[in-house]
């Protein structure tokens, strides 16, 4: 800390080919070293924004939905009648930090892609705002 000014430290992951790391490195799942690494875009000194993400998770098209099509018949049971399409999906809320909204919205992504979603049978929306 010089003159008040705190510098963050930014950790990269370690290289996955690295053959000095590649017994440790393994030993490690992709989920559980995308969950220990940090890959910072911020520049030292750049203030980071508070970000209130959302992300929409529903099944491909084409991919069955089991849960959709139990409710779309309970709905018509109850008497609603022309309901068709159901699609279950989930919602994930999170609080991310980053420089800008490109940046959050780069890194969410990135999450979604790795960890949140299965990119195989389901697709994503994000929305972003700024938090108050």
């Amino acid at each position: 800390m010089a003159n008040g000014i705190v510098s963050r430290r930014h950790l990269t992951c370690p290289a996955k080919s690295s053959r000095s790391r590649r017994g440790a490195i393994e030993r490690l799942s992709e989920r559980s070293l995308a969950a220990s690494c940090r890959i910072s875009r911020q520049q030292p000194g750049e203030a980071e924004i508070q970000y209130a993400v959302q992300v929409r998770i529903t099944p491909r098209p084409g991919i069955l939905d089991p849960q959709g099509e139990t409710i779309g018949r309970a709905l018509g049971t109850l008497g609603y009648d022309g309901v068709t399409g159901v699609r279950m999906g989930r919602l994930v809320s999170l609080q991310v930090e980053a420089a800008n909204e490109t940046a959050a919205r780069a890194s969410v992504t990135e999450m979604c892609e790795r960890l949140i979603a299965n990119p195989i049978i389901e697709d994503f929306s994000i929305l972003i705002q700024e938090s108050d």
